[in-house]
């Protein structure tokens, strides 16, 4: 068997990958969790004790806050992926409590790049770049797994 034999059985198995959320996600969930218990105790107190009326609204004001993080956080933890396939790469991300999907061809990607603190992107053929969701845990990491994909998609599907 040769190697572009190989390559093509290797991509006909592992014909779709997912990039889910990291555990870093799953603490700052925690976190936001904890401050959703802590918060609705201190603005209760708050009522209780005859604080003054400032200090009432920033806790219940707080309280909302809390509430509005943990749903856009478990929303980006269920719902935020990179779907690699053959076809093209789906990029399902989460921002203000909007869900967006966008999928890109394999045939409209030139490259993948990334900036430390900056996010993922890709360059494509029309000279825009499409920004990826931050799944995993540096977007160097999602950078390269999407060289790795480009570069196996390319060997196995030579786009014209």
């Amino acid at each position: 068997m040769t190697s572009s034999e190989s390559l093509k059985k290797d991509a006909e198995t592992h014909s779709s990958l997912a990039f889910q959320p990291s555990g870093c996600s799953c603490t700052a969930l925690l976190i936001s969790l904890a401050a959703l218990g802590v918060v609705p105790v201190l603005t209760a107190i708050s009522f209780r004790t005859g604080a003054p009326i400032w200090q009432r609204l920033a806790f219940a004001a707080f309280t909302i806050l809390a509430i509005l993080g943990a749903v856009e956080l478990a929303m980006k933890l269920t719902l935020e992926r990179v779907h690699f396939a053959p076809e093209g790469l789906t990029a399902v991300s989460v921002k203000h409590l909007r869900r967006r999907t966008r999928f890109f061809p394999r045939n409209e990607i030139l490259s993948v790049t990334w900036e430390k603190g900056g996010g993922a992107y890709l360059r494509l053929r029309n000279g825009q770049f499409g920004q990826l969701p931050g799944v995993a845990r540096t977007y160097q990491g999602l950078a390269n797994s999407v060289r790795a994909w480009l570069n196996r998609t390319s060997m196995t599907n030579p786009t014209p």
